[in-house]
């Protein structure tokens, strides 16, 4: 509880959004480990089904985790270009 009067709100709301996105990734991950696993047990005419199940959460993971990287890797280019804009304006 103390240590959270030291964290800014807005930090404090961004580190929970990234702790909520974390724990989706780590259980869509985990169910694909584990449709691997299924496949050794699975009869041979399910290996397509398991695979086409694993490709389409593994684009669901790539549909969460790319528009975040790609912020993440803007978002200083964009503050800098706004920042130098301020300051030639003044």
């Amino acid at each position: 509880m103390e240590i959270d009067t030291f964290v800014p709100q807005d930090i404090r709301n961004t580190m929970n959004k990234f702790i909520g996105i974390r724990n989706i990734t780590l259980a869509v991950f985990v169910i694909i480990v584990l449709l691997e696993f299924a496949m050794d047990f699975a009869p041979l005419a399910w290996h397509l089904t398991i695979e086409g199940i694993q490709v389409v959460l593994i684009l669901i993971l790539m549909l969460i985790l790319l528009p975040i990287l790609i912020y993440r890797f803007n978002k200083g280019r964009t503050d800098d270009a706004t920042n130098t804009f301020r300051q030639k304006r003044k």
